[in-house]
């Protein structure tokens, strides 16, 4: 769960960790210590990094099956310089349980629209036995398209504009 920094000018990995999100967990979210295909999954910069500082991290926590969960934080002092995360920042902003240990997905990143894109795996097992991938209701098994920079009522995200299942 450890992110670190590599100094492309010196080939060298910063010793101090960019962030960590060990078993202990930030504010009892870090990462989960059952096996499967689970832990750090995705990291991403907001698109405007340089002036706002915001990142967004992926990864699942607790335990047994665990939760999937992204969560933004910002880095402390001047974003251009900076190799440290402000832990105190974290605001998770999207979580959801996994019912397997297995299948939980976890690229993001930022399209050209500006929202935030996850991938969400089906939640495991084999073959989807829980059909997620083809249920419109829960969130596994899909590519969702978030915006970070708004929120809508009840969540800590916005739906884009043209969401066909918004409301569904």
């Amino acid at each position: 769960g450890a992110i670190k920094v590599l100094s492309l000018a010196t080939n060298t990995l910063q010793a101090t960790p960019f962030i960590h999100l060990g078993p202990a967990g930030i504010g009892g979210l870090g990462l989960t210590t059952a096996s499967g295909e689970q832990g750090l999954l995705g990291l991403a910069f907001h698109p405007n990094f340089q002036t706002n500082g915001l990142l967004y991290i992926y990864h699942i926590s607790g335990s047994g099956n665990g939760t999937s969960v992204l969560a933004e934080y910002r880095v402390l002092g001047d974003p251009a310089t900076s190799n440290t995360v402000d832990t105190a920042t974290r605001r998770v902003v999207l979580s959801f349980t996994q019912p397997f240990t297995n299948h939980n997905g976890g690229w993001v990143a930022f399209g050209p629209d500006g929202n935030l894109y996850i991938s969400a795996g089906d939640g495991g097992s084999s073959n989807d036995p829980n059909g997620n991938g083809q249920n419109v209701n829960v969130l596994l098994g899909k590519m969702l398209r978030i915006d970070v920079n708004g929120q809508d009522p009840g969540m800590q995200y916005r739906i884009p504009a043209g969401n066909p299942y918004a409301g569904a």
